[in-house]
C-alpha cells in the first residue's frame, strides 16, 4: 500500500533536482512534448523505504526512457539519474545497500536481451551502469534487501549469481557432490518457491521447497509428510551443508 501511495503522489516531477525534498503535498511531473508514458513500476525495499519508475518513450527517436525516484524512511524523495536504452526494459529486481539503490532492468530481442545493472547514488542521484550481455532469464530469483541471487540450472548443475552493484556478477557453482541424486530430485521436482524475509507473509507456503537468505547463506527447505531436509549453501564458495531429519523418527520420539 505504501507503494501505490508514494506512487499516486508523485505523478506528474521530471525537474526535481537530484537531492532530497520532503513529500509535502501533490508532486507534479512534467513530461517533455515529445516524451510519451509507457508504464510505471513501484516497489517496497523495506517497510520504509520503496523505489517509483516511469517508463517514457521518445517519440522522435523511438528510444526508451527511465526516469526512477527513491523514497527513504523520512518520506523524503529523490530524483535518480535519468536512463536511455534502445530496448524496452523491464524491472527485474532492485535492492539497497547503504546508500546506493541497485536496479535490474532487461532489456532487448528475446534471444539478445542485456541484464542493464544501474546503481545509484541516494544522496546526490548519481548513476553507474554495467551491462551483462547475453541475458537469460534465471531459473529462480531471489531478493533481498541488500542484494539480489540469481540462480541458473542445467540439468544437476546449479550456478549462484550474485549482484551487490554495478559491477562484475560474482558466479559459483554449487558443490553437489555430498548430495544424492535422490536428494536433488525431490528438491528440484517442483521449482522452490523464494521466500523475500524482509516481507510479511501470513500464510506460509504450500511447496515441498522453498528458498530463502539467512544469516549469509542460501536455505533450501523441503518438507514432505515423511522427511524434513535444508541445504545450506555459501554463495561465495558454493559449499553446502546438508541436514536431513526423518519425521517418522521425530514422531515416534514425541509419543
Amino acid at each position: 500500500m505504501k507503494s501505490l501511495y508514494a506512487f499516486c503522489l508523485l505523478f506528474v516531477l521530471a525537474f526535481l533536482p537530484a537531492t532530497s525534498r520532503p513529500i509535502d503535498g501533490e508532486l507534479v511531473i512534467r513530461l517533455q512534448e515529445d516524451e510519451k508514458l509507457t508504464g510505471t513500476f513501484s516497489g517496497d525495499i523495506d517497510q520504509q523505504t520503496s523505489v517509483h519508475l516511469l517508463f517514457l518513450k521518445n517519440k522522435k527517436d523511438d528510444h526508451y526512457i527511465v526516469k526512477p525516484f527513491f523514497i527513504d524512511a523520512h518520506r523524503n524523495i529523490t530524483a535518480l539519474e535519468t536512463s536511455v536504452f534502445k530496448e524496452e526494459p523491464s524491472v527485474v529486481s532492485y535492492h539497497l545497500k547503504d546508500d546506493m539503490l541497485t536496479l535490474l532492468l532487461q532489456q532487448g530481442k528475446r534471444k539478445e536481451q542485456n541484464l542493464e545493472i544501474l546503481e545509484f547514488n541516494t544522496l546526490n542521484g548519481d548513476v553507474q551502469q554495467f551491462t551483462v550481455a547475453n541475458f537469460k532469464e534465471p531459473y529462480l530469483l531471489l531478493r533481498t534487501k541488500e542484494k539480489t541471487f540469481l540462480l541458473n540450472k542445467e540439468d544437476d548443475q546449479v550456478e549462484v549469481v550474485t549482484i551487490l552493484g554495478a559491477g562484475e556478477p560474482q558466479k559459483t557453482t554449487l558443490n553437489l557432490t555430498n548430495v544424492s541424486k535422490e536428494t536433488i530430485e525431490k528438491l528440484f521436482k517442483e521449482k522452490p518457491e523464494t521466500i523475500n524475509t524482509e516481507e510479511f507473509v501470513e500464510h506460509g507456503s504450500i511447496l515441498p521447497s522453498k528458498l530463502y537468505y539467512s544469516g549469509d547463506k542460501l536455505v533450501f527447505d523441503y518438507k514432505s509428510e515423511e522427511e524434513y531436509f535444508i541445504l545450506t549453501v555459501d554463495p561465495a564458495s558454493g559449499d553446502i551443508m546438508f541436514l536431513v531429519q526423518s519425521l517418522k523418527i521425530l514422531k515416534r520420539l514425541r509419543k
